[in-house]
Parts: C-alpha cells; structure tokens; sequence
C-alpha cells in the first residue's frame, strides 16, 4: 500500500477544516481510500520551524512513497534537504525557482513537484500520487492512469 508522508510547518487544527477533506477527496477522485488503498503518515510542526527537520527524516526513516510538504516554504525546503529520492509535491505561494526548490517551472528536476498556490488541495493530493510513480503505487488501473 503507498503511504504519503504529510510534513506541514501549521496544525491539524489548523488545517482540518478545509485543507485536510479537499487532500483527501483528491485522493478518492483517483480511487485512493485512506486507510484502505493508501496509507497517510502526518507531522504537524504546530508553526515551530525546528520541527521541521526531524520530522522530515522520520518520514524518510518510514519509507514514505511520496512527501507531500505543505503549509508553506519551509516544509518544502526541509524536506528538500533530507532526501534526494523520495518524491516532494509541495503547493508554495512564492517563485519556487527563486526559492531554490527547484531549477525551472518547466523541468524541475530532481525530485521535486510543485502546483500552483491556487491549486485545489484535492489537485495537490493527485499529484502527490502521481509524483510517486506507477513502479512505486502498482499495476492498478488507477496507477496506470496516473501517468497522463
């Protein structure tokens, strides 16, 4: 089962309302179910930058499929800095070239994807998955389809 390592700088509280429910019927749009076809491992910094790091190796240390860093820059950043092979989907409301995340809008390179800031999280969630790759999330259908 793919498991998603959710790194965010803010807090469940935070991000319950609305962002949370939009990055989970993303996933359901593409027949991804918590819980029953994909696995969500969450840190929450609670707005403490020193968090950040150590939360984003214990997400490494738990083989995540996929890192999706959101609630800002500094999310993207730490995990930026913490692994060069597992796939970061981050949604940043600045230039991501100029912030270093990555070398170009149209060839990122490495390993990390960005979306827009006015993305959708539903739209974050389905790229977060399709970042990770058809060898990393199966054969399914839904897999394949992820591709396009």
């Amino acid at each position: 089962m793919p498991m998603i390592g959710y790194l965010s700088y803010t807090s469940a509280e935070y991000e319950a309302a609305a962002l949370l429910p939009a990055f989970r019927q993303g996933l359901r749009e593409i027949g991804y179910v918590e819980g029953q076809s994909v696995t969500i491992e969450y840190r929450w910094a609670e707005f403490q930058y020193e968090r950040l790091a150590p939360m984003a190796a214990d997400l490494v240390r738990h083989s995540v499929t996929v890192i999706a860093a959101l609630g800002g820059t500094p999310p993207a950043l730490v995990a930026k800095a913490t692994t060069s092979t597992i796939p970061i989907v981050f949604q940043v409301g600045i230039n991501p070239v100029e912030s270093g995340l990555v070398t170009s809008l149209n060839h990122p390179g490495g390993n990390m994807r960005g979306s827009r800031p006015s993305a959708p999280f539903r739209v974050t969630a389905r790229y977060a998955l399709r970042a990770a790759g058809r060898e990393v999330l199966g054969q399914s259908g839904h897999a394949r389809g992820l591709h396009s």
